[in-house]
């Protein structure tokens, strides 16, 4: 039996499956954000985009850890902590330590593929993002 995955924003709507640019995601009905099991952000940015992520890289430059958020993992219920995926142009993301998924809030989905495009994978990675371990 499977836990009910609960929004790590509004903790009481429950997450709907979806499909995400090619990958699976589970999204919040109530604030619209979208919840990635470890590999399957970078799946969906590959499908989008296959020149953004080739296949045993996951470019992201995610920074140092930002906060602790007040959410928790929708699957394994650590905490989650919040990084930018750039300086210039921050875009919000939460991470979970522990699983490797990503939560990413409303709208940032399309902000985070605008970013990686227009980045061009420039720079080393400084982290994985939504990488399988």
């Amino acid at each position: 039996m499977t836990r009910a995955q609960h929004c790590p924003s509004c903790s009481q709507s429950l997450l709907d499956p979806i499909e995400a640019h090619g990958s699976s995601a589970e999204a919040c009905t109530h604030c619209g954000g979208l919840w990635f099991e470890a590999g399957r952000l970078a799946a969906a940015i590959r499908e989008h985009d296959p020149s953004a992520m080739p296949p045993g890289l996951v470019a992201s430059a995610v920074g140092a850890k930002l906060a602790a958020s007040d959410g928790h993992c929708p699957s394994c219920d650590h905490a989650l902590g919040v990084y930018d995926l750039s300086d210039s142009n921050p875009v919000r993301v939460e991470i979970c330590q522990a699983c490797s998924g990503v939560w990413l809030p409303h709208g940032n989905l399309d902000r985070v593929l605008a970013l990686l495009a227009a980045r061009g994978l420039g720079g080393a990675p400084r982290r994985s993002l939504g990488a399988s371990s």
